[in-house]
C-alpha cells in the first residue's frame, strides 16, 4: 500500500488565529484561498509571503479590424437672403429764390470819340451790383465757404478751423469774411488754404480777445487770392 503525504492545511482565518511558524521548506496551505507560504524556520504565518506559482504567459491575441468610418451627415440647408429694405422717399427740391431786380441803367454822356488808332480795352458793359446779406457760418475744424451764396460772410469763431475751404469763386471779385471770436473762451485760429498771397508774406494770426472781430479781405484774379487783414475791431 503507497504512502499518503498530507500538507498542512486550514483556512484563512484558522491560520490567522492561530499564527504558527511553519518549520523551514514546511507548506502551509489555504484550503479556502488556494494560497499557500513556506515556512522558513522564523516567521510567524502573518509575516510569511505567499509563495505564486506562475503560469506561462499565453500569446497576444489578434488585433481585431478596424470599424466601419460612420456615413457623414448632409449639409444643413442654408437660410433665405433677408428681404431689402424699401428705398427711402426723396425729399421735396426747395423753392428757387427770387430774381434779383436789375438796376437802373446809367445816363452818362457819350464821351468823346478816340482817334482811330487808339485801342479801347473789352469790359463789362454793366456796373451795377445788387447788396448781398453775409453769410452767418459757425466755425467748424472742417469748414466750407461757398462764394455762390455771397460774397460776404460772418464767420463765428465757436471753434478753430484746422480745414477750411474756399469754393466757386469767380474771376475778378472781391470777398470779405469777417470773424468773431466766441463770447467765452476766445483765442480761435484759421488755418487758410494754399493758394492765398498775403500782404507782408504771411496769413494774419486772429485777435486772440474774447468776443474780437477782425477782417479779411480777398480779390481773386482767376488763379489765386491777394489778401490783406485789418485786426482787432471793437
Amino acid at each position: 500500500m503507497s504512502d499518503i503525504i498530507q500538507i498542512r492545511r486550514d483556512t484563512l482565518a484558522l491560520w490567522m488565529s492561530v499564527n504558527p511558524t511553519l518549520a523551514s521548506g514546511e507548506i502551509g496551505y489555504e484550503s479556502d484561498t488556494a494560497n499557500f507560504k513556506v515556512g522558513d524556520g522564523i516567521l510567524d504565518w502573518n509575516s510569511l509571503p505567499y509563495m505564486a506559482v506562475l503560469g506561462a504567459q499565453g500569446a497576444t491575441g489578434l488585433q481585431g479590424m478596424p470599424g466601419y468610418q460612420g456615413i457623414q451627415g448632409e449639409t444643413g440647408i442654408q437660410g433665405q437672403t433677408g428681404v431689402q429694405g424699401q428705398t427711402g422717399v426723396q425729399g421735396f427740391t426747395g423753392i428757387q429764390g427770387i430774381t434779383g431786380i436789375q438796376g437802373l441803367t446809367g445816363l452818362g454822356t457819350q464821351g468823346v470819340t478816340g482817334p482811330s488808332n487808339f485801342n479801347v480795352p473789352t469790359t463789362d458793359a454793366s456796373f451795377n451790383r445788387v447788396s448781398q446779406p453775409f453769410q452767418v457760418i459757425s466755425a467748424l475744424s472742417s469748414t466750407t465757404i461757398d462764394w455762390a451764396n455771397g460774397n460776404q460772410v460772418n464767420l463765428a469763431m465757436d471753434n478753430s478751423i484746422t480745414t477750411l475751404t474756399l469754393s466757386n469763386p469767380r474771376d475778378g471779385e472781391h470777398y470779405l469774411v469777417k470773424t468773431t471770436q466766441d463770447a467765452s473762451v476766445g483765442g480761435k485760429t484759421i488755418a487758410w488754404p494754399v493758394g492765398i498771397l498775403w500782404k507782408g508774406g504771411s496769413p494774419p494770426v486772429l485777435t486772440a480777445s474774447i468776443g474780437a472781430k477782425d477782417a479779411i479781405t480777398l480779390v481773386y484774379d482767376g488763379t489765386e487770392y491777394i489778401a490783406d487783414a485789418s485786426l482787432d475791431f471793437f
